[in-house]
């Protein structure tokens, strides 16, 4: 008995320490704290979601009221449209685990005329389970201090304990009633929590950055075509590992290389020939997938990515095509269709008349109002957003027409007029308005419209640009763009639900930029960590919003138009240079489902939220640019019958020529099924084809950006009209739309029903996006 005593005491100690071992090798301490005191919002979002999280005019953080007299403090004001219930908060995605002692504290004021009702706070597991804590009637006006441990946290009456995996945060105020001429205001300080998180291998040559926002750890160096593949490496922390093995993956997740064994060298792990790359081998985004081992047993696990474009990329124009392989394609052109679309495109020659000389850079009158009601002093006295962005954009149309009107024709007098304009451009002193700036946003989706032309004329004007004047216009993609993308959406994740087009927008003329100028600096030839910041945010983007039956998050008519139209510029850029395909290995290639469900053979189509119209939509599906590219890459014959004729008009311009293909035999929409439940919106009913038939759509599903308040909605098309409606986002668009907040977006412009009187009888939904 005293043996087996003895033998258990010795068992439980080895399972003590084996748990002891295990622990901290896989995860390290770990608090998030923020304070906010640079003024930017680090990840943080509103909570219920913005209307529009791509411009949000009450959401920054502001300088007073502050904790402690700190510079800054997250701030939510909204303001009240009726006599009715209002919520108001923050939400937070996170990554840690709980320990025994984690805590969640927070200072939280209320800046109102009476107490809220409540304050809800949730944190949410990534299997799925939400757990509550609630402070009733919080005193307004005044700093709440919370310092609650995870015990407080409750679901089903069971508290949250030690090793759960957290994935978000929420903070909610409420008031049951509000008084419909003030605005409420809550805000936060001194965020933190703390518990565990995953422990990481660091790559200290080549060397890596941690996209933290993200998950995602990139090399700062990228291999090529007759390169061994190096690495070094060092777990976080000091680690006593027995051994450190990996697994080579290449862009198509086949293991290229396993056990790859890794030799010590003091705290660091090495091995200097893992693989030798070859022209066999696929281009694209690779991977590494480390593990390490201690005597216990006890395991680290970790990924670090990295960029194989192949071939090095250099030489210049390369976005689209090389000047070797455009001279083939024009001089071996045999479809007049063709033919016809570069004619028409060729004839665009009114950039020459542009006086370069006389345009200036914007005075800015944005500070205080960026767009405002429909008689702002700033928006409409000043046209505050016209004198900014005109300049900028009417040189960009200079420098885009201008660059390849040279590239298709050698034209030299097309050529030094867009280099002088974009010459001009880059020697603004920004290219973002003041609005954003002052308020901590880096970066707005204008500045993806004017970079995408400086890429275009740094690509295709190279040889007419000096040295110095390539590096003038790196210089003003580096630090009025890249620079600012990569703070603003890589490393504080800004619109971290990451379903707006304005990502897309951003990503597109980012990217566009970033492969222009890849590997022309010696200083940063491989442009890390900004390229890949660019993919992380790109593709993040595109997971969230598109989804597999050919749904997308947003409104599917202009919005989706207006995102995919820039991911159809940038992809075949990306391909094309990096190997990277998120053309057919992402939901993207699905986009046009829904819009050939739900629209009549002229585009009229019924869209929801920001999206709709008392007229319906109008969507062009054969005259979009990711059309062009997606039929050209994937020949698809559906979206080829919509193209067909767009292309037989010879209409589209150099990127629609670019594409053009007419190997390929187009199949009707009448092939399909009339009737389709889509995840993302609800459900499509036809009762036919043509367009006499009956066609009703459902807004069922998860909420999303620029959705309104409709949840049951339905509404009807027939005889080629619209009957049951959505009122969109009603006179003047929704930023000088007053009514906008308090009707349009509400329960009672909408097919639903409402409850004891009550016009929002809705609150907005979450999101499902990850």
């Amino acid at each position: 008995m005293k043996k087996q005593f003895i033998l258990s005491i010795v068992g439980l100690c080895l399972m003590f320490n084996l748990a002891y071992a295990q622990k901290p090798l896989s995860r390290t301490p770990y608090t998030l704290f923020n304070d906010f005191e640079t003024g930017e919002l680090f990840g943080w979002e509103t909570y219920p979601y913005a209307q529009d999280i791509g411009f949000d005019a009450l959401y920054f953080a502001v300088k007073s009221p502050t904790y402690k007299d700190s510079k800054y403090a997250l701030a939510r004001p909204f303001k009240a449209h009726d006599v009715n219930e209002l919520y108001q908060g923050f939400t937070k995605r996170l990554n840690l685990y709980t320990i025994s002692d984690s805590r969640v504290k927070a200072a939280v004021y209320f800046q109102s005329d009476r107490n809220a009702e409540s304050l809800e706070l949730s944190l949410g597991t990534f299997d799925g389970k939400r757990y509550f804590h609630k402070i009733n009637n919080p005193k307004a006006n005044s700093w709440l201090e919370l310092d609650l441990p995870i015990s407080a946290f409750k679901l089903n009456g069971q508290s949250l304990g030690a090793n759960e995996h957290i994935q978000v945060i929420t903070l909610k105020g409420t008031y049951p009633i509000v008084n419909y001429l003030l605005t409420y205001t809550i805000l936060m300080d001194d965020f933190s929590i703390n518990g565990e998180r995953d422990r990481q291998f660091i790559a200290t040559s080549p060397s890596s950055t941690n996209l933290d926002m993200f998950d995602v750890s990139i090399l700062n160096k990228h291999f090529f075509y007759g390169d061994n593949i190096s690495l070094k490496v060092a777990a976080e922390g000091i680690l006593n590992l027995k051994q450190v093995n990996g697994t080579l993956v290449d862009s198509k997740g086949n293991i290229v290389k396993d056990n790859i064994s890794f030799s010590k060298s003091g705290n660091e792990w090495a091995n200097s020939e893992i693989y030798k790359l070859s022209e066999k081998d696929p281009r694209g985004q690779w991977e590494i997938r480390l593990k390490g081992e201690d005597e216990q047993g006890g395991e680290l696990i970790g990924v670090l990515r990295f960029l194989m474009p192949g071939k090095q990329v250099n030489g210049h124009p390369r976005l689209y095509f090389s000047a070797d392989e455009l001279k083939n394609r024009l001089a071996n052109e045999k479809s007049p269709v063709a033919k016809s679309i570069l004619d028409n495109a060729l004839k665009h020659k009114d950039f020459m008349k542009v006086d370069v000389d006389a345009i200036n850079e914007g005075k800015d009158y944005t500070a205080e109002n960026l767009v405002g009601g429909p008689h702002s002093r700033t928006s409409v006295g000043l046209n505050s957003y016209a004198v900014w962005n005109n300049p900028n954009s009417t040189l960009g149309n200079v420098i885009e027409e201008g660059s390849f009107q040279y590239a298709f024709t050698g034209d030299r007098a097309a050529g030094e007029q867009a280099k002088k304009a974009l010459l001009k451009l880059c020697s603004f002193k920004k290219w973002n308005a003041d609005w954003m700036l002052e308020r901590k946003f880096w970066t707005y989706y204008p500045v993806g419209y004017t970079i995408k032309p400086v890429a275009y004329g740094y690509d295709m004007l190279y040889d007419l640009l000096s040295q110095s004047e390539r590096a003038l216009v790196r210089t003003a993609i580096m630090e009025k763009g890249l620079k600012m993308f990569h703070r603003d959406m890589v490393e504080m994740n800004r619109m971290p639900s990451n379903q707006t087009n304005h990502i897309a927008v951003l990503a597109g003329g980012m990217g566009l930029a970033a492969t222009a100028i890849y590997g022309d600096d010696p200083a940063n030839p491989s442009l890390e960590p900004y390229l890949s910041g660019i993919l992380t945010k790109t593709k993040t983007f595109i997971d969230r919003t598109y989804y597999e039956d050919g749904s997308y998050g947003e409104p599917k008519s202009g919005y989706m138009n207006m995102a995919s139209r820039d991911m159809g510029e940038l992809l075949p850029a990306l391909e094309r240079n990096f190997g990277v395909d998120y053309s057919t290995t992402t939901n993207f290639k699905d986009f046009y489902k829904y819009l050939i469900q739900a629209s009549y053979s002229n585009g009229l189509m019924q869209d929801y939220g920001d999206g709709g119209g008392a007229k319906g939509s109008k969507v062009d599906i054969g005259g979009q640019i990711h059309s062009w590219w997606l039929v050209n890459k994937t020949k698809n014959p559906l979206l080829y019958n919509y193209v067909k004729p767009f292309w037989e008009a010879g209409k589209g311009g150099y990127l629609s020529y670019l594409w053009f293909r007419d190997d390929i035999t187009p199949v009707s929409k009448e092939t399909l099924a009339p009737s389709k439940f889509f995840s993302a919106q609800g459900m499509v009913m036809r009762s036919g084809w043509d367009d006499r038939s009956m066609v009703l759509s459902t807004r069922v599903g998860p909420n999303s950006n620029h959705y309104h308040y409709d949840q049951g909605s339905f509404q009807i098309m027939k005889n080629g009209e619209t009957l049951l409606t959505d009122p969109a986002y009603g006179p003047l668009g929704y930023y000088a739309n007053l009514e906008y907040l308090s009707y349009h977006v509400q329960a009672n412009a909408h097919n639903v029903m409402l409850v004891d009187h009550d016009p929002e009888s809705q609150a907005p939904a979450d999101y499902d996006n990850g």
